[in-house]
């Protein structure tokens, strides 16, 4: 094992946890990397809130009765993610989380990250690397979330050239208008665009209607070189962030919950990914954060609890469901499977391999 110079291993506090079937380096380049947080420190009581942020971020935060959290149960619904995302070849970066970031937990939204591959002449993956945009948080309690999660990219990176001599180069970059990571910038493979939440702010803004500035997306299309690969979407209260009404899967098709944006954003989003490929969640199954789901691959999807008849029409289009109760998270805090998440080795595809005539306009 090669150690880079100045740097001393034994001094990492975050841990590389393999997924099943992750055998080499070339492996956690293909297969799915999440940044995920450990919940010690996670506590969504409104009165704990106060106390260390001086505010309560959103109506589930505002809305949870004290009793209602139970710390040991918050764990292991945590661990049981964890489980469910090494079980399908997913790896994790786990860090231990630090007293007083009650949010950290929330790793969607610190970052966001796409990854680009180099190859030998004979195809091997020779490096990597990672263009990841630091989040301007609304909220400023939450804003050195983003300088623990630029680490944690760097503990993968050092891994990455010290276990498994893949050379992995990252470029960062911090911006000044407000933008939430993949909580609100969410990857569309199939048709390589950027669904993008944000909300108008002018007045007395309630941060519960949305995060993001409309001009964010903006940023993204400069800094990762995507020119008309972002779609702009106005969030509805309490949806806050666009990964918690609209999930693009690797089929084509998008779950979306119409009440959680605007008629506008709604027809935006029928014209640009074709009414026929909408899967519309009703209310009940928006609340539970049903469109709040980790894709693992082009067949498996990690879910909160959802109702049986969304269940069959996903299988019905050829994916396989794993359900993982997160109530501790869903019902007190708003965030789901992938807010609780954040993949940090996404690759874009190729326009031309899905839709090639499909453009956002």
């Amino acid at each position: 094992m090669s150690t880079l110079n100045f740097r001393d291993p034994s001094k990492d506090v975050q841990s590389l946890i393999l997924g099943n079937g992750v055998e080499n380096g070339e492996d956690l380049i293909l297969k799915p990397v999440f940044l995920m947080c450990d919940p010690a420190h996670y506590d969504p009581r409104k009165k704990t809130r106060i106390e260390v942020n001086g505010y309560a971020e959103n109506d589930m935060c505002e809305s949870s009765a004290d009793e209602t959290f139970d710390p040991g149960l918050a764990k292991q619904q945590h661990a049981n993610l964890r489980q469910a995302i090494l079980s399908l070849g997913g790896s994790i970066v786990l860090n231990p989380g630090q007293a007083g970031m009650l949010d950290n937990v929330f790793k969607a939204d610190p970052s966001l990250t796409i990854a680009t591959p180099s190859y030998t002449d004979d195809g091997a993956i020779s490096k990597v690397t990672l263009k990841t945009i630091g989040s301007k948080f609304y909220h400023h309690a939450r804003n050195p979330e983003v300088t623990q999660q630029m680490g944690d990219i760097q503990f993968f990176r050092n891994k990455m050239i010290e276990d498994f001599n893949i050379g992995v180069s990252t470029v960062e970059t911090y911006v000044d208008l407000h933008g939430e990571g993949t909580g609100d910038n969410v990857y569309d493979p199939a048709r390589d665009i950027f669904w993008c939440g944000f909300k108008p702010k002018g007045g007395a803004h309630d941060p519960s209607a949305g995060r993001s500035d409309p001009d964010f997306h903006k940023l993204l299309q400069a800094r990762l070189n995507m020119d008309n690969r972002t779609v702009p979407i106005e969030v509805q209260k309490p949806f806050f962030h666009i990964d918690t009404t609209l999930a693009p899967l690797p089929s084509g098709h998008v779950l979306v919950y119409p009440g959680g944006v605007t008629q506008e954003g709604f027809q935006t989003i029928e014209a640009i990914a074709g009414k026929e490929n909408l899967i519309c969640v009703d209310e009940q199954d928006a609340k539970n954060y049903a469109c709040n789901l980790i894709v693992m691959d082009d067949k498996n999807l990690i879910m909160p609890v959802i109702s049986a008849p969304l269940k069959k029409r996903i299988e019905d289009i050829g994916f396989s469901v794993t359900e993982v109760d997160l109530s501790q998270y869903v019902a007190l805090s708003g965030g789901g499977p992938h807010c609780l998440t954040n993949r940090i080795n996404q690759m874009r595809s190729p326009r031309d391999l899905h839709n090639p005539d499909t453009s956002p306009a």
